[in-house]
């Protein structure tokens, strides 16, 4: 049987007794390099076998994850530019804030259109109260379901307009 356990110390300084208790101890490494985000995996301790302790880079999508193990990593600077939480908060915070003023613009542009805005308004509060729960990703999604709906009640708006005009 193999468990996997997940675990982010709260205090780094500090010895958790997961740590003494894991067989193994697999690192996941986050930097910024120019404008990018990289990623990396490194085992850090395994015992009772021999493993390969280089930083092999890796990449989440929407297929979960995937470690390139014949890749190396070539930074270019360094790679103490680590990222740390408040970092990556602050970052998150500015992605959801920039789709949240993306979706209150289309909002007004549909209520002036006379559009329903009733599911786009529900999923704008959604997100609004994922981003108050610090769930960045899951209010990013709600706010792109809120911009989409406004986005086509804004051209079924329009098309409706263009044919009462070419009616009258």
């Amino acid at each position: 049987m193999t468990t996997l356990l997940v675990s982010n110390p709260m205090n780094p300084e500090a010895l958790e007794s997961e740590f003494l208790l894991a067989r193994g101890e697999i690192l996941m490494h986050k930097w910024i390099e120019g404008s990018h985000i990289r990623r990396a995996i490194s085992i850090e301790r395994m015992r009772g076998t021999a493993f390969d302790d280089r930083l092999r880079p890796m990449s989440i999508g929407k297929h979960g994850m995937t470690v390139f193990p014949t890749a190396t990593i070539t930074a270019r600077g360094e790679l103490s530019q680590r990222i740390d939480r408040p970092f990556l908060e602050s970052r998150n915070e500015e992605d959801v804030n920039a789709r949240l003023d993306d979706a209150l613009q289309a909002l007004d542009g549909v209520r002036k259109a006379g559009g329903e805005t009733a599911e786009a308004e529900a999923a704008i509060l959604r997100g609004l109260v994922s981003l108050n729960r610090k769930r960045y990703e899951e209010s990013i999604r709600h706010l792109i379901t809120a911009k989409a709906r406004l986005s086509e009640e804004l051209r079924l708006q329009e098309a409706a307009r263009r044919a009462k005009e070419k009616v009258a």
